[in-house]
């Protein structure tokens, strides 16, 4: 196997071959099976090569010698063996620094005791990669020798060398280093002491403790950082050893007033978790108090109080800070949510704030009955603004939550007794789908203001299904309206339910119904174009040739209400006809603006002949509004993602009255990364462009994200 490698550090190299081979195969104590093992012949060469191998040399021999170590772990003898005869490689004068690097770092795997001595002496060598990969090695071969291999070295150890034998000393847990590296965490060099006040964190031993606890009393308050993390690993290995009163003591000491929040947080946390059988009764002293840090501590550690006593806190949540009255529900909302009910239901009544919004949200996730008054008579509170406040935004939501045969019929009540209801409470009915609410919904749909219509309809078209029952109610409701935007309303429900369906049964139900209940062509013929279809475009001709002009008129509304391309030719043809009348301008751009509309729906048509049919519409709004011109420039962005279509807008940049439509078309275009990714600089130069001509400071940031690449 011919392996060119790249010339990066050996040692790096070697550490990926150690992990990914032998690690991976020395646990499960066999070669990979995919390997054919070696010949004698092959490991013999293998060894002699080895001296030599230099960095981008043939991995293969390197690869034969790790198969034989996983080899040679099966018994302590032969582990032995192997590990002696790779270290003997360290011993020749001319081994490369690559194969010495690699030989340690494979002796991290087998090395055992015996080969520390030679390891030792390459941590004095004038190769660091290499002094550092043995450093490796010595760490972790186990016994007291590596240690004291590594203890003896550390007073002349430098820089690098130096940090990384604190830190394996640390690592070791080496008892025996602790008056050296106390020494050292008390010196003036910060990366050392740093590194020393580290390793003694992770040395269990009590005078490993004691230092560091004499370290933080010498320093003060505020404790250094490089000092609080590993005195607070201190007092956990204490705990876990069973030192209570040396992990009390540090604690009580990172515990004063003036230490980092975090730091001291955490120490009194481990203050409140050792309390034992007084626990209950300090985290609600601290709660009670004006501590910050106790109080923060003390809430997060609400769960820890049993049933009882978080029951009592509740019955006296006037005691307590805000973080931990929102502990105190919070818990006992979960975990005794019967008990907790008279409580919750008195805070969503008459709490304020945050409060008053969990416990709400509380009522939501327990979902019973008792809190639905009061959820109901926070959603209707007539006191409120008309925007819902937050207490009544969280009440919808629990509202919304809860089973719909509790909350239905309930809310089905409210509507039929207030004359001009909560626009919220119109809109859950809907969002609930709570299908007994149709008659007080109509009457709400049709009601003078204040009355909420607007929600009242989208209700309706929630609760509606496209079956004959339905249609012929939404059409009675349509029949009823008096005034043109409240029948537009309920026009475009009616469109929408039939779109449920994906038969015509729809449609032609709801063209029965306007026939029988005798609605007049200028208000059914803006619907039937909405609905679409056969049955509905022969209605539409016969209006267009009609003697009267209201009813030519809504002939062309429906036309241009049409839900798909399929009358595009036509709405074109309308729109060049009514365009050259001085006196029909309105009707042509109506039917031009429906024509822009209908090509730039999805549809099976190519990008091209889109944007072409679209360039056209834009010769015939030349003359007209700007925003008509505006209007076609950003459905062109929507409908398509092309360069042709890119730089069709870009022109469109110099013209100042067109120059905002354009500039927002083009960040639409640049939002889409498999467009702009492959055009990255031509967007680049539009995206400037853009950020400098776009009024909207929205539009200008996302022209300079999309050219940053965000």
């Amino acid at each position: 196997m011919n392996t060119t490698m790249s010339p990066i550090p050996t040692a790096r190299t070697i550490r990926a071959l150690a992990r990914a081979v032998i690690v991976a195969a020395l646990s499960m104590g066999t070669a990979p099976a995919a390997e054919a093992p070696a010949t004698r012949s092959e490991i013999a060469d293998a060894w002699l090569s080895l001296p030599t191998y230099r960095s981008g040399d043939d991995l293969a021999p390197l690869l034969a010698i790790e198969r034989e170590a996983i080899a040679g772990m099966a018994t302590n003898e032969s582990r032995a063996a192997f590990a002696a005869r790779l270290a003997a490689v360290l011993g020749q004068p001319g081994a490369t620094p690559a194969a010495r690097q690699w030989v340690c770092l494979l002796l991290r795997q087998v090395g055992t005791p015996a080969e520390v001595p030679i390891l030792a002496r390459e941590l004095s060598g004038s190769d660091g990669e290499t002094a550092d990969a043995a450093r490796q090695a010595i760490e972790s071969i186990p016994g007291g020798r590596a240690s004291e291999a590594l203890r003896e070295f550390l007073p002349q150890a430098q820089g690098g060398m130096r940090l990384g034998i604190i830190a394996a000393l640390g690592r070791r847990r080496d008892v025996a280093a602790v008056p050296l590296l106390a020494k050292l965490a008390a010196g003036e060099d910060a990366a050392v002491a740093t590194a020393a006040t580290g390793a003694l964190g992770l040395i269990t031993d009590p005078t490993a403790i004691a230092t560091l606890r004499l370290l933080a009393e010498k320093s003060g308050v505020p404790t250094p950082r490089p000092l609080g993390e590993p005195l607070l690993r201190a007092v956990d290995a204490a705990a876990r050893a069973g030192d209570r009163s040396g992990s009390h003591e540090i604690q009580e000491l990172l515990s004063r007033q003036g230490q980092p929040a975090t730091l001291r947080q955490a120490a009194l946390q481990g203050l409140l978790d050792t309390a034992a059988e007084d626990q209950a009764a300090t985290i609600l002293e601290w709660l009670a108090g004006t501590d910050a840090d106790r109080r923060a501590v003390a809430a997060g550690s609400v769960g820890a109080l049993d049933d009882a006593a978080l029951a009592a806190a509740l019955n006296t949540l006037d005691r307590y800070s805000a973080p931990g009255q929102q502990a105190i529900v919070t818990v006992a909302c979960r975990r005794i949510p019967r008990t907790a009910l008279p409580a919750l239901i008195q805070l969503a009544a008459a709490g304020t704030g945050d409060l008053q919004v969990l416990a709400i949200e509380c009522l939501g996730r327990i979902g019973t009955s008792e809190g639905l008054p009061t959820l109901l008579s926070v959603l209707t509170d007539s006191g409120s603004d008309e925007a819902a406040s937050p207490a009544q935004a969280a009440a919808w939501n629990a509202l919304a939550a809860m089973p719909r045969e509790i909350v239905g019929p309930r809310l089905v009540a409210v509507l039929a007794a207030d004359p001009a209801p909560r626009q919220d409470v119109v809109a859950l009915i809907g969002e609930i789908r709570e299908s007994t609410a149709w008659d007080p919904l109509a009457r709400v749909a049709l009601a003078k203001s204040p009355a909420p219509w607007q929600a009242a309809i989208a209700s309706l078209g929630m609760l509606a299904r496209p079956e004959a029952g339905d249609l012929t109610r939404m059409v009675e409701l349509f029949s009823s309206a008096q005034e043109s935007d409240r029948r537009e309303a309920v026009s475009r429900m009616i469109a929408i339910v039939c779109r449920k369906s994906a038969g015509d049964e729809p449609a032609a139900t709801v063209i029965t119904e306007l026939d029988r209940k005798g609605i007049p062509e200028d208000l059914a013929l803006p619907l039937l174009g909405r609905l679409g279809g056969p049955e509905a475009l022969a209605k539409i001709d016969a209006g267009l040739v009609s003697a009267d002009r209201r009813i030519r008129d809504a002939a062309i509304e429906g036309l241009c209400n049409w839900p798909d391309a399929s009358v595009a030719d036509r709405l074109l043809a309308l729109a060049r006809e009514a365009l050259d009348d001085p006196e029909r301008q309105a009707i042509g751009r109506q039917a031009l603006r429906a024509y822009v509309r209908t090509v730039s729906l999805k549809s099976e048509r190519s990008a091209e002949a889109t944007l072409a049919m679209l360039e056209g519409a834009m010769a015939l709004a030349a003359d007209g509004p700007t925003e008509d011109r505006g209007f076609i420039l950003e459905r062109t962005a929507a409908a398509v993602r092309t360069m042709d279509a890119v730089e069709w807008l870009a022109g469109y940049l110099d013209d100042p009255s067109t120059a905002q439509a354009a500039c927002r078309g083009l960040v639409g275009l640049a939002h889409h990364k498999d467009l702009r990714r492959p055009n990255l600089e031509r967007f680049r130069t539009l995206l400037d462009r853009v950020a400098t001509l776009a009024e909207d400071p929205a539009v200008a940031n996302r022209a300079q994200r999309y050219r940053l690449g965000l």
